[in-house]
């Protein structure tokens, strides 16, 4: 995690205004309406993982197997998020990525990404942005 502090700290002067990284995630500032979302990391084995929340089956009053199958039509159209529904039964985004070919401005691009897509997703399910 290490290798991963130092290119945040790198990609951190590009993204200023509209990230600010707390521990092992990144509040994603999204264009002019102020709309927020958290992008969160770790590492798996040989590979970064970064996962944000799209909304929990509370707040979006989607069933279960709509989730998944909402979840499966994304996965569809998107070449590098992946949604699904976690271990808490909430759907998320996410992005894996090999560790050692990770650089800073890939970095930039994929915590971006992932919170744009997951907030997105969000606001279509449930017409708020919940963070």
């Amino acid at each position: 995690m290490k290798r991963l502090a130092d290119m945040l700290a790198s990609a951190l002067p590009h993204h200023r205004d509209d990230w600010r990284v707390q521990g092992s995630s990144v509040e994603v500032t999204l264009g002019a309406q102020v709309r927020r979302h958290r992008v969160h990391f770790a590492r798996r084995g040989e590979e970064y993982v970064f996962t944000s929340l799209v909304t929990n089956v509370r707040r979006s009053g989607a069933r279960r197997c709509e989730r998944a199958l909402l979840a499966w039509r994304r996965n569809a159209s998107q070449d590098l998020v992946t949604f699904g529904i976690d271990a808490h039964d909430r759907l998320i985004g996410q992005i894996v990525h090999r560790a050692d070919t990770l650089d800073p401005s890939e970095l930039g691009f994929l915590i971006t990404t992932l919170a744009r897509e997951c907030d997105s997703l969000e606001y279509y399910l449930t017409g708020h942005d919940m963070r």
